[in-house]
């Protein structure tokens, strides 16, 4: 039965700790991904910058095609940079919440060593007490024969 019950505890725990890593894999794989993310919403920011240093230079100059040409740009570029903030907050959000769980499975694993521990520590007692019974029947045992 103990064996069993070790058995089974520890199994539990290599499972809790595969996924764990596997969560820590996808978390690493989304950290990346919002890293390049960031990366091109920094550039869409910079791009965006140009477009409206060469849109106030066309105005200045009164060449109102080039105006519009660098309004219809830079609205493309906004969305772009927009539809981009979304993403990096929803893989964000996601990695939150993969965290959440690896740390909940992290607790399960410590939750379980701890109870194997426990139970180790009562098997040793149960043990011990066993063998001084034993050993005050036998001690018993003995003083009544002679």
């Amino acid at each position: 039965m103990h064996a069993l019950f070790f058995r089974t505890k520890l199994e539990r725990i290599a499972v809790l700790k595969e996924e764990a890593g596997e969560l820590e894999a996808m978390i690493a794989h989304i950290q990346e991904k919002v890293e390049a993310l960031i990366q091109n919403h920094r550039a869409l920011e910079s791009k965006k910058k140009n477009i409206e240093q060469k849109m106030a230079e066309a105005k200045a100059t009164h060449k109102e095609i080039v105006v519009q040409h660098l309004a219809a740009e830079g609205f493309l570029v906004t969305t772009e940079i927009t539809e981009n903030g979304v993403k990096i907050k929803d893989l964000q959000r996601e990695s939150y919440f993969l965290g959440l769980e690896r740390k909940r499975k992290v607790g399960v694993i410590h939750k379980l060593k701890e109870e194997l521990n426990e139970e180790a520590k009562r098997q040793a007692l149960k043990r011990q007490i066993e063998e001084k019974i034993k050993k005050e029947v036998h001690y018993e045992h003995y003083f009544s024969e002679q």
